[in-house]
């Protein structure tokens, strides 16, 4: 018995823990991106001194996505993700108490382990529970996890740092959400465990195989190669995701004069695009474009598109306050973000499940995960540098280029990655 779901309502109570499970990740990672101009303004910080803890998470988050998915084709994922949302919850409460950047980056580096023992665990749950097609529309919904988490910082924390005065309670509260995320994620699958129990038996160290039942094929050697190229469409993704989306509030604060709660506020936009983003991309993929290679170049020449907008708009941002042009600006930056939050769907949610019969779905999880943060480390801190020392013109500029360069890579990686998935299919 393979232990799948055969009941409607708990397909969906799965898809709810497992898409809680990431909500809750969110609100104890994203909520210092979400508070970044307000901690920047009060501890009189630069970009590139501010940004230092978020790249620092971005590179162990990264690095942890490697162990978290080989552990996670290992041992039972439910584990790795309970101690993942403590150990989060842990660095939430103690950030409010660092008072030097090297602490906050100490902190927010063990947080981003934390964090890391989420996504490639959350993956292994949901093809351990679920058949293939009840997995891709699964995954698509607990991807919307993270966006509502984004939404409800974005909205909640201008709120708070305004009553209370400073950024530090966002902190506590969202420690509080993700210790008791913990607690209800862990109970609830255990659950879900004890009803389908032919479920997650990949889980142990050394799954038994039965007499009957043929082992795992190994991984072909050439597939290394497809990955190459395939990993390198995903850092430039990576960067431009979370490089765009850190420091939007600060390009609308910079360039429209706005208050540092205002700024915040302003970025609600774009996971509400994400969410869209995400439907989208699924439309598109199972409708027009089967193969992920031709599916992200097709999102990285649109997000090129909307950067060399960006660019053209600065002409008429006007003297400051919030205008027209600021929601112009805002949709434009919201574009940008969500083709890279639909190429991040097409990388670390329908390409590692073309690796099932291989049994290595949470490691390559893992490993595309990995990728992501490499651009998103290199990209947070590194935009910081480059907007100090080019303005914001020259910023926009790379954004363009770094878009042609992701899709000229995906072109790249059309005709292996054809040949893969014909591989796939014949097995």
């Amino acid at each position: 018995m393979n232990g799948y779901i055969n009941n409607k309502k708990d397909r969906i109570l799965l898809t709810f823990l497992t898409a809680f499970a990431y909500f809750c990740s969110y609100m104890t990672r994203v909520n210092y991106k979400a508070v970044l101009t307000a901690v920047m303004e009060s501890e009189n910080l630069t970009k590139d001194a501010a940004s230092v803890a978020l790249t620092g998470l971005f590179i162990t988050y990264g690095l942890g996505q490697l162990l978290s998915g080989w552990l996670g084709d290992k041992i039972n994922p439910k584990y790795l993700m309970c101690a993942g949302l403590l150990l989060a919850a842990a660095m939430n409460c103690l950030m409010p108490l660092c008072d030097s950047v090297a602490m906050m980056t100490l902190v927010w580096c063990i947080n981003g382990v934390g964090q890391a023992f989420m996504w490639p665990p959350i993956v292994k749950t949901l093809t351990n529970f679920l058949n293939p097609d009840d997995y891709l529309h699964a995954s698509v919904k607990v991807s919307w996890g993270s966006a509502f988490a984004t939404i409800l910082l974005y909205l909640v924390c201008p709120l708070i740092i305004e009553v209370s005065g400073g950024w530090k309670p966002v902190f506590y509260i969202c420690a509080l959400i993700g210790a008791l995320g913990a607690v209800f994620v862990f109970t609830a699958v255990t659950g879900l465990e004890k009803k389908y129990p032919g479920a997650g038996k990949e889980c142990h160290v050394k799954a038994e195989i039965k007499e009957n039942e043929a082992p795992k094929p190994a991984m072909p050697k050439k597939i290394y190669g497809y990955f190459g190229i395939l990993l390198l469409c995903i850092i430039v993704q990576g960067a431009l995701r979370d490089g765009v989306d850190a420091w939007m509030p600060s390009y609308i604060k910079d360039t429209f004069d706005l208050g540092s709660s205002i700024s915040i506020l302003t970025g609600v936009v774009l996971p509400i695009f994400t969410i869209i983003s995400y439907q989208v991309a699924t439309f598109v993929y199972e409708k027009f474009i089967k193969n992920e290679m031709t599916c992200g170049a097709f999102f990285f020449i649109l997000s090129s598109l909307f950067s060399a907008l960006l660019f053209a708009s600065r002409s008429f941002s006007g003297n400051g306050g919030f205008n027209f042009m600021t929601c112009v600006s805002i949709l434009l930056f919201a574009l940008i973000v969500g083709c890279m939050h639909a190429i991040n769907l097409l990388f670390t949610c329908f390409v590692p499940r073309r690796f099932r019969k291989y049994g290595n779905i949470s490691w390559v999880s893992g490993l595309t995960n990995f990728a992501t943060y490499v651009g998103s480390a290199a990209s947070t801190y590194g935009f910081a540098v480059l907007t100090e020392d080019f303005g914001w013109n020259g910023t926009i500029t790379f954004w363009v280029v770094l878009g042609l360069a992701g899709a000229a890579f995906c072109f790249w990686g059309f005709f292996p990655w054809k040949k893969f998935l014909r591989t796939e299919k014949q097995a």
